[in-house]
């Protein structure tokens, strides 16, 4: 009697295993069929896009050595601003050494010039008071 319980246990715990494995194993068999579906997609355009990620990057590669020229040209013409300031400056300076020097000195000279005229002028006209 107790082998024919046990049979009986055993069939009881099959026939509920093969209830439970029956829905899994369809849903298994849904889920593959669906995977399969994805790759057959994916496989159709995968290739498409896969050249045009390929495009894009060599697009973009030479978009960013297009740029790092012109940052390069730029850098050299922020240089050449840079270099034709510090020659304005350094000419300013030569300007006022060559120019403003002997210009205030001529100044000078014009002045003191000016009061010795003013001075004979006195002098010769009588305005002057002797010392």
């Amino acid at each position: 009697m107790v082998e024919k319980a046990s049979v009986v246990v055993i069939a009881i715990a099959l026939v509920v295993l093969i209830g439970i494995l029956i829905p899994t194993l369809i849903q298994i068999r849904r889920t593959a069929r669906r995977f399969e579906s994805m790759a057959d997609i994916l496989g159709q355009y995968l290739p498409g896009i896969l050249n045009n990620v390929d495009a894009i990057t060599g697009q973009l590669a030479g978009i960013l050595a297009d740029f790092r020229e012109q940052m390069g040209l730029l850098k050299e013409a922020g240089q050449g601003v840079k270099q034709l300031v510090d020659d304005v400056v350094v000419t300013e300076k030569r300007i006022r050494q060559d120019i403003e020097r002997p210009l205030a000195d001529a100044v000078g000279n014009v002045q003191a010039i000016a009061r010795s005229v003013r001075v004979f002028f006195d002098v010769l006209l009588g305005r002057r008071a002797k010392s």
